[in-house]
């Protein structure tokens, strides 16, 4: 892969290798993993990096429920199993903001 366009706005999953300049990656959970070698990479050592959040982020139940149905029908990789088992599920209702305009029907004629 060294030479060729890396899409990074497009990677799925990324894997850096410790000890090695290699990285893998995906586009998609289903492709065959790709490696570029990064050569001259610098970080600036003055970088901190914020957490977003102060605790960990809850998802509605039913978003949840939905999930581990997809893992106990192998639907999703037995790989991410715990992590979907680890989320926080919390029973509230999903709802989407309030839109500022109005909605309209218009008649073309």
């Amino acid at each position: 892969m060294d030479g060729m366009l890396v899409k990074y706005g497009d990677i799925r999953q990324i894997i850096f290798l410790k000890g090695s300049n290699e990285v893998q990656f995906k586009y998609s959970l289903k492709d065959e993993v790709k490696f570029v070698t990064l050569e001259n990479l610098r970080l600036s050592r003055n970088i901190e990096i914020v957490p977003v959040y102060t605790k960990r982020q809850e998802i509605p139940l039913k978003k949840y429920d939905s999930l581990l149905e997809m893992c106990e029908k192998n639907i999703i990789d037995e790989k991410y199993h715990e992590e979907y088992k680890s989320l926080i599920a919390k029973d509230t209702p999903v709802t989407l903001p309030e839109s500022d305009e109005e909605d309209t029907i218009s008649n073309y004629e």
